[in-house]
């Protein structure tokens, strides 16, 4: 989101998404299309604005489906975390993968910490 609309650490997102090694659920689409839906309702997007946010993320972002495996671990580590699933599907991911997720969501980092999953937790590159 912060790739397409100009919002706070929009340079560490931008650098971010130049690596062109991201892996995402796919929910990642979903989201991303609704902010921006939401941001050009508000005056804030242009349409134009929006679909090319759209494209920008599916050029640059290998998205993945759930299976049944992914969605059952997601449901455990939000139980172990007490949060929503659909941001533990994104943690269940980088854990799947051997690798490291990356989030602005203060409160998901602080619980992935306190939850023993820190080790999955990424660095945001510096702006």
């Amino acid at each position: 989101m912060r790739w397409i609309a100009e919002e706070a650490n929009a340079g560490s997102a931008l650098t971010l998404l130049e690596r062109g090694d991201l892996v995402a659920p796919d929910l990642l689409a979903v989201e991303v299309g609704n902010a921006l839906r939401r941001k050009e309702r508000n005056g804030e997007l242009k349409h134009e604005q929006v679909v090319g946010g759209l494209q920008l993320v599916f050029s640059r972002v290998t998205l993945r489906p759930p299976t049944a495996e992914s969605m059952i671990r997601a449901v455990e580590i939000a139980a172990a975390l007490e949060h929503p699933v659909y941001d533990c599907l994104y943690v269940g991911l980088a854990e799947a993968l051997g690798g490291r997720f990356v989030s602005h969501d203060v409160e998901l980092l602080k619980r992935v910490r306190r939850g023993g999953f820190e080790s999955l937790i990424g660095e945001l590159p510096t702006e």
